[in-house]
């Protein structure tokens, strides 16, 4: 299975600059940033009868923390989404073949304490077992 860490890398390919990122944890006081996290209840591991299954599914999360305007953030949250659904079914991501799922539109959850809105957009990574 691959970790949050190996997720990390692979997103930084895909957003070279402007964005600070922050695994499991963010600086809330700072704007342009964006958060990941294993999400808690994703989807079910496939298994087969009989087999050893042949992809496993991670879950995660990501928090956009972006702007004191809402447009910013959602135009952010939008953007990080249709980067997901744009990517190969053949993505690599700590040395596995995977492919991306984003089945959702991102959500804006509104402020934080700072002022700085956020939203969320959730993905899965299907990961084949090789």
């Amino acid at each position: 299975m691959i970790k949050t860490s190996d997720v990390l890398t692979w997103l930084k390919t895909k957003f070279p600059s402007g964005v600070t990122w922050g695994v499991g944890a963010i600086d809330k006081t700072k704007e342009g940033v964006i958060g990941i996290y294993t999400r808690q209840h994703g989807l079910l591991q496939p298994k087969t009868v009989g087999y050893p299954s042949t992809y496993g599914i991670k879950s995660i999360t990501l928090l956009v923390h972006w702007s004191k305007t809402f447009t910013p953030c959602e135009e952010k949250a939008l953007e990080v989404y249709e980067m997901l659904n744009a990517c190969h079914t053949q993505e690599q991501i700590g040395g596995k073949s995977c492919w991306i799922e984003a089945r959702l539109l991102p959500v804006v959850i509104g402020k934080d304490a700072n002022g700085i809105f956020e939203a969320v957009v959730d993905f899965d990574i299907y990961v084949r077992k090789d």
